[in-house]
């Protein structure tokens, strides 16, 4: 048994060649921790640490992250007189998005990456210092002032969902001590409903179009009520643009496995267009069917889904945005052709099985095939929406 200068006790452990550290918390108990080595001198700077840290946790009411961390870099430094150096928050991230991109779609590292640089933003100077000092106060201060920016409250939600992903593999692999991610509150509600576009509207839209291929992509999302990312997705291997035209595709939001795939009709408009637009592109059998818009990424201030909402400004409509601030939701984006479809085939006294089928709101997969008449009540309230021109 030996005793430490500061009254603390220091011991070999009996079945075990490690020496164990005993010494007092902030609130006077007494405390035991193995140091993991055999080595006395070592233990008895490892058992500094710990009184070290002790005595930070009663000084301030509180461990302080930023000192213990300094503790074990000099503890390290004078043990080995080698630097211990913890990653930054923003190496880390780096690292983690960079060993993702393996196995991950490009639009769920983009996804990723929109949130870390989010993230990186809100924490200043502190995003390059070691991951370690990010607190769970750091985390909620973010999600406030996410909504002071006006997202969303279903946004705010998946971008803590990737921050608790993230920190967990930090956590996992010993750069923090706690997921400061997992226990933070957050906001309640969901997005407000996306407003449908008016006929007239439309073709201000189409108007407003600077090329045949945004007026291409209008006529997709008019038609079909695809999400963007699905409409920007599709090949012409997607279309089967003969005698019975339709169309078949596999959602990105809910396609997992065998579900989430939709297979419609082809309106009449939207066939003449594809036709024209194929010749008029030149495109390859396979190809995507609007290889401009499909190689820029969906999101940020240039991708298409902003582009689209400068569209709709363009063409002298006004985007009824739900909220204020830097990330302010318009109420009439791209998404509001998915409504305007629903809408459209509600007024038309559409069933809303079919209108579910359609849009892809139903469970079924698409692979046990319509019967007959199910594929007539389909292809009859597609053909029941106006002809746009082209």
């Amino acid at each position: 048994l030996e005793r430490n200068h500061m009254g603390s006790l220091l011991r070999q452990i009996e079945r075990s060649k490690n020496w164990l550290a005993r010494f007092r918390a902030s609130d006077g108990k007494w405390l035991q921790r193995s140091t993991g080595t055999s080595d006395k001198k070592m233990a008895e700077l490892i058992l500094q640490q710990f009184e070290n840290d002790a005595r930070t946790a009663e000084y301030n009411g509180g461990l302080v992250i930023k000192k213990v961390v300094d503790n074990a870099m000099d503890m390290h430094q004078r043990a080995t007189g080698r630097s211990l150096r913890f990653p930054t928050l923003r190496a880390f991230f780096a690292d983690f998005l960079t060993s993702k991109s393996i196995n991950k779609k490009t639009a769920t590292i983009a996804s990723y990456r929109k949130t870390v640089n989010l993230f990186l933003e809100h924490m200043g100077a502190e995003a390059d210092k070691p991951v370690i000092r990010v607190q769970p106060a750091d985390v909620q201060s973010f999600i406030k002032a996410r909504m002071a920016q006006g997202a969303a409250p279903a946004t705010v939600r998946q971008g803590i969902v990737v921050l608790r992903m993230m920190f967990k593999r930090a956590l996992d692999e010993g750069m923090c001590a706690i997921n400061p991610a997992a226990t933070v509150e957050v906001p309640d509600g969901e997005s407000q409903t996306k407003l449908p576009f008016t006929d007239e509207e439309v073709q201000r839209i189409l108007k407003a179009c600077p090329n045949e291929e945004w007026r291409t992509l209008v006529f997709l999302g008019y038609y079909t009520g695809a999400r963007m990312g699905d409409c920007l997705g599709l090949t012409w291997a997607s279309f089967d643009l003969g005698d019975t035209p339709k169309l078949t595709y596999k959602q990105k939001k809910t396609g997992k496995g065998s579900k989430g795939w939709v297979t419609i009709a082809v309106h009449p408009a939207l066939h003449k267009r594809l036709l024209e637009w194929r010749q008029a592109s030149k495109a390859g059998k396979d190809g995507p069917i609007l290889p401009g818009l499909t190689a820029k990424a969906l999101g940020g201030n240039t991708g298409p889904s902003t582009l689209f909402v400068q569209l709709v400004k363009a063409a002298g409509i006004d985007p009824c945005y739900a909220t204020t601030g830097r990330s302010k939701q318009p109420r009439k984006c791209f998404h509001s052709f998915r409504t305007t479809l629903v809408t459209r085939m509600q007024s038309l006294e559409i069933p809303q099985e079919v209108r579910m089928n359609i849009v892809g709101h139903a469970s079924a997969d698409v692979h046990k095939g319509y019967s007959q008449g199910e594929w007539n009540s389909v292809k009859s309230a597609i053909n029941k929406l106006p002809d746009l021109g082209s």
